[in-house]
């Protein structure tokens, strides 16, 4: 589903907005916590891109793998690198996205949303999110509907050509 600004089925939308399917993970966040996420959004620019050799690359992805693997294994907690199992579909846009959560979540709650975007190099875009409106889903689930609230200008940027792109692609 393609829906542009100009749409009068959807005035209030800001953006472009396409249904992807991405590796993406969220999770609801203290006031606390979301304050923290937003000064450290605010301070530091987000991960640059790797260009290197792709056999280093994956090289490097398997020892990962294999420490995570460990740390597991010997009970230490450590966040793991977004992956194909965290695919899942959404409904994207520079200024929010539509997803699936296990997790509880309620219009108002900050939400932390970390997914890789595709283009000439894969982006790890970081956001600060608000729910604006949750729906159930099948199961456990519900469909949640969250706005960026804290995007750096490069990563709104790869969402609104990943946006294009997409666009380009059913167009054509």
């Amino acid at each position: 589903m393609l829906e542009t600004p100009g749409d009068p089925t959807s005035s209030r939308r800001r953006a472009f907005r396409v249904e992807a399917r991405l590796p993406i993970r969220h999770r609801r966040l203290s006031p606390e916590e979301a304050d923290c996420r937003a000064r450290e959004l605010a301070a530091s620019p987000s991960p640059t891109p790797w260009t290197g050799d792709p056999a280093l690359a994956e090289r490097l992805d398997r020892i990962e793998r294999k420490v995570d693997r460990l740390l597991a294994q010997l009970g230490i907690a450590e966040a793991r690198p977004l992956s194909e199992e965290d695919l899942q579909d959404v409904d994207l846009s520079s200024t929010g996205v539509r997803l699936r959560s296990f997790e509880p979540i309620e219009p108002g709650d900050d939400v932390w949303v970390e997914c890789l975007v595709p283009g000439d190099s894969v982006r790890h875009v970081r956001a600060l999110a608000r729910a604006v409106r949750t729906d159930e889903a099948e199961g456990s689930a519900c469909s949640a509907a969250l706005e960026f609230r804290v995007l750096a200008d490069r990563d709104r940027d790869a969402l609104v050509r990943f946006t294009q792109d997409v666009q380009r692609c059913a167009f054509a």
